[in-house]
C-alpha cells in the first residue's frame, strides 16, 4: 500500500474493529513474553497509535513514527484529546530514508510495517542501532501467505519465513530470539473468507 493510499485511509482507520481488536491481541503477547515492560518505547510505522495507547501504561514515553502525515495528524489529536502529551510524542519521520540520531530506546515494537519495507536486513540494522544495549524488538507481521493478502499493486514482503527473519536478526546484533502465533486477519478474497495467521517476535540486542 502506498504512502498516498494510507494518508487516504488515516482518519477512517480506527473505524474498522479488526484493527482494534489486533491490536489487543498483540499488546496482549508482548506484555505475556516480556512481564517486565518499562523505560523508553518507539513505535515504527504506529499508524493512529492504537497499538501504543494500548501500552501506554507501561512506559514513561513512546515515540510513535510514521512516514503518512495524515496518519500523524490523527495520532497526535489523539494524543491531544487524552492529554497524554508528556508521555506519548508523535513525529513525522521516514527510517527507511533517515537514520535516528535521537537518544536510545528500550524498546522498539511494530505491528504490520515491516511487510511494505522493501529491505528488511536494513531496517533491523537501524532498529539495532536505535536500541539500548539488552533492549528488546518486537515485530508482529503475518507468516508467508500466497501473495492474496494484498491488492495487485503492493510490491513488498508476502508474510516472512520465521526462520529466515531469525537468521536476519542474528545478522543485526539480536539473540534471545522467540516467537508465538498472536493473532489471525481475515480478508474477503474472490468471494471466500480468508484468515491470515499472525506472529509476534521478540529479540534483544546484544549488550
Amino acid at each position: 500500500m502506498s504512502i498516498a493510499r494510507f494518508d487516504k485511509q488515516a482518519q477512517e482507520w480506527d473505524k474498522n474493529p479488526q484493527h482494534l481488536e489486533r491490536s489487543k491481541k498483540v499488546a496482549t503477547t508482548m506484555m505475556k513474553l516480556c512481564p517486565t515492560l518499562n523505560g523508553r518505547a518507539l513505535e515504527f510505522g504506529a499508524g493512529t497509535a492504537i497499538l501504543s495507547f494500548l501500552l501506554r501504561e507501561s512506559f514513561n514515553e513512546i515515540v510513535m513514527i510514521d512516514n503518512s502525515h495524515e496518519m500523524v495528524n490523527v495520532m497526535t489529536r489523539k494524543v491531544e484529546h487524552a492529554h497524554e502529551q508528556e508521555r506519548m510524542k508523535p513525529m513525522f519521520f521516514n527510517l527507511d530514508e533517515e537514520n535516528w540520531t535521537g537518544e536510545p530506546f528500550d524498546v522498539v515494537f511494530t505491528q504490520m510495517v515491516l511487510h511494505h519495507v522493501p529491505d528488511t536486513f536494513k531496517i533491523l540494522k537501524r532498529f539495532a542501532a536505535m536500541l539500548k544495549p539488552g533492549g528488546r524488538l518486537f515485530i508482529a507481521d503475518l507468516h508467508s501467505e500466497d501473495g492474496t493478502f494484498h491488492d495487485d499493486e503492493f510490491s513488498g514482503h508476502n508474510g516472512f519465513d520465521l526462520n529466515e527473519l531469525t537468521k536476519l536478526l542474528y545478522k543485526a546484533s539480536f539473540i534471545d530470539i522467540t516467537h508465538e502465533n498472536a493473532f489471525v486477519v481475515e480478508k474477503m478474497r474472490k468471494n471466500t473468507l480468508r484468515h491470515y495467521d499472525g506472529f509476534l517476535l521478540m529479540a534483544q540486542k546484544e549488550s
